[in-house]
């Protein structure tokens, strides 16, 4: 070996194993093996591993290190774009309300906050919604407020003595407050708008309240594991009434959830059992009555409502009672402006035919039957005055009050239009189609001559229609039906009379006048039979 050959290999042997080799040297002088060069092999072994190693966790740790950043890195961005889709919801949701705060602010009718309501909670849940209304009773103007006490004052000042207050009696303040009145339970539920998937299922539909049957009378629902066990509410008449006692009660619930209303027997849509979860926010006007209900329902769907989903569907329901409050209180201020002001009119106007009624009555004498077509001839022309607009207004009241269709009605069995009608939502359809309505009606009204009739049956249906409702109720309720009233009235008072004299007449055997000449055209009339030959009874038929 030359000498070159062994300065390059201690060189070599400097740089990969010079500082391995001196330790290991070191170690053998130290220990003394038995045999050096086996101990000192095994120990550069050993050194080769351990320097293989850390590089070996050196290059893990950077490679920790980097993933690590990497990681940092994806977290940054995911929290980013989950910041700007939260920022994008966000400032959909602001567009959505304020949209929906726009709608209900123009909307003069409750459809369209029906649709505006709807509408704002697909979007937002993505859930089916429906609204069903109650049989609440109809809202009535307050009484107008008593005269201030500065009235009172100013007739005190002008020396009119007053009454001394009453000494308030001892136990006046252990006297018990009034009991506020009781709110009505609705017993029925009308399916009134829906988003459109439910359309064909809920509209027009109505839900009954079904009451749980008396102690010791069986429920066919009730549950197996024991006596006392509360029993399930059955099929038939929906959890909706439930949520509508729990929110007018004391505990004032503003919504109800049924969770998976697959395995709650209690929760059906006709009879079928479906997936998923139901809620219910029944909607209550300032005075605690229920206006009906909100129905959402995730049927079909994985992803369950939260509470703050609730909430929210709460907060609408708040805001429609609101809403559909107002435009009823404006319906009916405007109704009573109306009411005044035809008032006004027809006081004007009847003031005159009055006075003319008066004077054709005192020539008359005791000829009733001139006396009754004039009295005819005036409440005619006092309906004739009426705008055929508010007749014809009649048709699109949602509410129409029961005074109302006894008039209407009244005013078709006389003109021999109709023998039977039925219920107001039926007879409404009718109008302007199968029977006459607003002008069309006035003007047969105006050419009807009750004198020229023979038929009794007409007569008598209106009167009986009519029952004994006064004149001043049907003023009171509605001033349409008021004139309608009167007219039939006097119509049915000429009927009689005119009836009365051809009698009379064909008794002394003198030929009958010319107005009491009848109608050759009129029809008879079949009257209509039951199962067993006898006539119907118009109450059994019609309803309001």
């Amino acid at each position: 070996v030359t000498r070159e050959a062994m300065v390059l290999d201690s060189a070599y042997l400097k740089a990969t194993v010079g500082d391995a080799l001196a330790d290991g040297i070191a170690q053998a002088v130290t220990q003394f093996p038995s045999d050096p060069i086996e101990f000192l092999g095994e120990y550069l072994l050993h050194h080769a591993d351990a320097v293989a190693k850390a590089k070996a966790d050196a290059a893990e740790a950077e490679r920790a290190q980097k993933a690590a950043a990497l990681h940092v890195e994806a977290a940054k961005l995911k929290a980013h774009n989950e910041q700007k889709k939260l920022t994008a919801t966000e400032a959909t949701h602001v567009s959505e309300a304020s949209a929906l705060e726009a709608l209900m602010l123009a909307a003069q009718a409750d459809n369209a906050v029906f649709g505006a309501v709807l509408g704002f909670i697909k979007s937002r849940l993505g859930a089916n919604c429906y609204i069903a209304l109650a049989d609440r009773p109809e809202r009535v103007l307050p009484p107008p407020a008593e005269a201030p006490a500065a009235e009172a004052s100013a007739t005190a000042e002008e020396g009119v003595e007053e009454d001394e207050p009453a000494e308030p009696a001892e136990d006046d303040e252990s006297a018990p407050a009034p009991e506020p009145p009781a709110k009505h339970r609705p017993t029925k539920l009308e399916y009134v708008a829906a988003t459109e998937a439910d359309m064909p299922l809920l509209l027009g539909k109505e839900l009954l309240r079904v009451e749980p049957p008396a102690e010791g009378e069986e429920d066919g629902g009730g549950d197996e594991e024991g006596e006392g066990a509360k029993p399930l509410i059955g099929v038939g008449e929906g959890v909706s009434f439930s949520a509508i006692d729990a929110a007018m009660g004391a505990e004032a619930k503003a919504w109800t959830l049924w969770k998976a209303a697959l395995t709650n027997p209690s929760v059906r849509f006709w009879h079928m059992p479906r997936k998923g979860d139901f809620l219910c926010v029944p909607m209550l006007d300032s005075t605690g009555e229920c206006f009906g209900v909100i129905g959402v329902d995730n049927l079909g769907y994985a992803t369950p409502f939260s509470d703050l989903d609730c909430e929210l569907v709460a907060e609408l329901g708040r805001t429609l009672a609101g809403k559909m409050e107002a435009i009823e209180m404006e319906r009916l201020l405007r109704e009573k402006a109306e009411l005044d002001a035809m008032q006004r009119i027809f006081d004007e106007q009847e003031s005159e035919l009055q006075t003319r009624l008066a004077s054709v009555l005192k020539d008359f004498g005791e000829d009733t039957l001139k006396a009754g077509a004039a009295k005819l001839h005036a409440a005619r022309a006092s309906l004739l005055l009426l705008d055929k607009g508010k007749l014809a207004e009649i048709k699109g009241y949602k509410i129409v009050k029961p005074e109302v269709v006894i008039a209407v009605k009244a005013v078709y069995y006389v003109l021999g239009i109709a023998k039977v009608l039925p219920a107001w939502s039926k007879t409404k359809a009718m109008l302007d189609h199968t029977i006459p309505w607003g002008g069309d009606l006035l003007l047969k009204i105006e050419h009807f001559e009750p004198a020229a009739k023979k038929r009794p049956k007409p007569f008598e249906r209106a009167i009986k229609r009519i029952g004994d409702v006064p004149l001043e109720q049907f003023k009171k309720v509605s001033f349409v039906a008021f004139l309608l009233a009167s007219w039939v009235l006097a119509a049915n008072e000429v009927f009689v009379e005119a009836n009365k004299a051809r009698e009379k007449l064909v008794t002394e055997g003198a030929p009958a006048s010319d107005e009491l000449a009848l109608d050759t055209e009129e029809e008879a009339e079949e009257e209509p039979q039951g199962e067993d030959g006898e006539e119907v009874e118009e109450g059994e038929e019609e309803g309001l």
